[in-house]
Formats: C-alpha cells, structure tokens, sequence
C-alpha cells in the first residue's frame, strides 16, 4: 500500500463516484463503494471498477456494497448520488461517517445544501466537477474528458482539512483546486447545465443544437434568467471550461454571448466527446427521472422569491416533467416549441422585468 494510504467511502458509485473512486484505488487508497444497485456490485466484485475511453484504460479493485450491508465509519465520504436521491442517501450515510470526518459532494447544483441539513454544514464541503464520464454497463465506466474540479466549504475559508482533501483529489484530477468560492463555480455550471436541460428535450447531437444559430435566443434565454437569479442571490459566477454565465447578465452585450456558445459548441464536438447530456441518456437511454427537480426547479422558485419570473426555465421544467412521464416525447419539435416560447416572451416584452429587477 503506498504511503499516505485512506480509507474512502464512494457513495455512489456511478459515472461521477465510479470514476473517481478507481483512481483513488488506483493510488493506493482503500475505497469502499456504496451503491444500490446490485447488478453494479456483483459486476465490480467480478471484475473490478473498469474505466475505458480517450482519457485512461484500466481496471481498479475497490469493495462494493449496499447501503444496508456497509459496516463501520469512515472519515471521508465521496458522496456522488443523483441530486434527487441526496436527502435520503445522506441519511443512510451519516451513521458511516466519523465524527470529525467529511464528506465532499460530487454533483452538480446545489445539493450540498440538502447534504448539510442532515449531515451538518460544518462536515460538508462541496465540489464542482467539469469531467464527463458515462455507464457504459455494470461496473464500467467511459472516462470521456478530464475537467477541472474545485472544492470548498460554501461561506468558509480554505482549511487545513479542505487542504487535505484537495491532495487527495489530485490522485484523480491534478487540477483539483481548494477554493472559499465554491458557490461560485457551481453557479458558473448550472448556466450550463441550464442549457443542457434546453436540448434534452430535442433529439439531435447536442454540438449540433448549440451551434445552430437559429437557436441562440433559446440558450440565450435560459442562461440569462439564471444569471439573473445569482445577480439576486449575489452570486459573481466562476468560468466553467469555456462557459461564462456573466455573458448572459441581462444588459450586457449580445456578442459576448454569442462567443461564449460558439467555444462551447467547440469544446463539446470533436471524436471523443458525448454526443449527448447526462440528462439526454437518464431520459432516453435509461428510461429514468433527470435531476431537474433538485437543479434547475429550486432556481425557478429563488427567482419567484426576488421577484424575477424564470418563465423559460420553467417551461424546460415543465417539459422534462412530461417526457418523464411520458406525456411528451424527446423531439427536435420540442426544442423549436420553447424555441418559439423564448422568442413570445422577447416580443411581449416579459424579460424586461428581469433587466428592470437585476439592476
């Protein structure tokens, strides 16, 4: 075992936790994976947590269990569930973690928050994540593309535990950085990820859909009702690879927008990138909920709080509720319809209210 070995618990051990929970193997440190389903455990006890792609080919041997079987506690939690699930998972987790141990929150929103509440903000330090990675099958993983990875305790300075962390973390992204604005960077890729929800509903290559400029008003429209909302919530949004949400604050000009979307189509075409979402595959591969309800919902409802009315966000909402339950089908004649939507609320001038407000 190499020097510095830990003992880490994966909770979740999916594209995100799987991912990370071989590399941290890999290094040396004695992971044990959490999942609930069984056909992932029994695939990763057989033949060990695989990863394949254009980023790095192997095999790591972790200890993969259920939550109801798990034994003992660890002082650090890799905590990687669907955002949804964070509520109930953390309380299966908490009797598992130490005391004076923490966990770190792989997900994307604000799930930390949920995690705190059961677990305690001052053991709760959340990450931004920028890699892609898929289920390919039971107990095998698609590293697509490595990305940065920041951490932090939200509203704390950086520490020696987060230190710690972070030095951990290296072992899987030696970008990985500690920061005392982690709410930022998350706010910085939920712009992003509202955007994505935009195309889910459509069917064509999600390169394709972003780089068609028939469709800017629709990305436009979306990023800028939830750059709004983190103007009220005075959030400052980080970069996230090339996408800078403070493109889209209502007032600042259009070109500065239009760039950001064209070296975000760039950096999301090319061979080795997903064609499509994490949220396209939940809905059509997977045949399951997205984590729209625990993402982009809680942001509608902040907006309604300030007084700034996300109807385009809302509309996105309302459409994945349908495909999810199966009143609406994925089509590129969705991605028109809010298309059209996006442009209605242009023409009647509802959008000036968010300009009025954020100012």
């Amino acid at each position: 075992m190499t020097a510095g070995a830990r003992d880490i618990l994966v909770w979740g051990a999916g594209a995100i936790g799987g991912t990370v929970a071989a590399y941290l193997a890999r290094a040396g440190h004695r992971v044990t994976c959490v999942d609930t389903a069984a056909a992932h455990r029994e695939a990763i006890a057989a033949n060990g947590l695989r990863i394949s792609g254009p980023v790095a080919t192997f095999t790591a041997r972790v200890t993969a269990v259920s939550p109801e079987a798990l034994q003992g506690t660890w002082p650090l939690a890799i905590f990687a569930v669907k955002a949804h699930h964070s509520t109930p998972a953390a309380q299966a987790l908490r009797p598992h973690l130490a005391l004076d141990g923490a966990v770190v929150t792989l997900q994307n929103g604000l799930s930390h928050v949920d995690v705190a509440a059961v677990l305690g903000a001052e053991r709760v330090y959340a990450g931004m994540v920028g890699f892609a990675a898929d289920v390919l099958e039971p107990g095998h993983m698609r590293f697509g593309k490595g990305g940065d990875l920041a951490v932090g305790r939200p509203g704390h300075p950086v520490d020696a535990k987060l230190d710690e962390i972070v030095a951990v973390l290296r072992a899987f992204e030696p970008r990985t950085v500690a920061t005392d604005r982690i709410e930022s960077f998350l706010w910085g890729k939920l712009g992003f990820v509202a955007i994505l929800y935009g195309t889910t509903v459509g069917m064509s290559p999600l390169a394709v859909l972003l780089r068609d400029p028939q469709f800017f008003p629709l990305w436009y429209g979306l990023a800028r009702e939830l750059m709004a909302v983190a103007d009220a919530e005075g959030i400052a949004p980080e970069l996230f690879d090339d996408f800078d949400l403070t493109a889209f604050r209502p007032g600042a000009p259009l070109d500065g927008a239009r760039r950001c979307l064209a070296a975000t189509a760039a950096g999301v075409a090319g061979p080795n990138a997903k064609p499509h979402s994490g949220m396209w595959r939940d809905l059509n591969l997977h045949k399951r909920r997205t984590e729209i309800d625990a993402q982009l919902v809680p942001i509608v409802q902040l907006g309604g709080r300030h007084g700034l009315p996300c109807h385009l966000l809302d509309r996105v909402c309302t459409m994945i509720h349908d495909i999810e339950a199966g009143r609406r089908i994925q089509s590129d004649a969705a991605v028109h319809e809010l298309l059209a939507f996006a442009q209605e609320l242009d023409a009647s001038g509802a959008r000036q209210t968010l300009s009025t407000v954020a100012r």
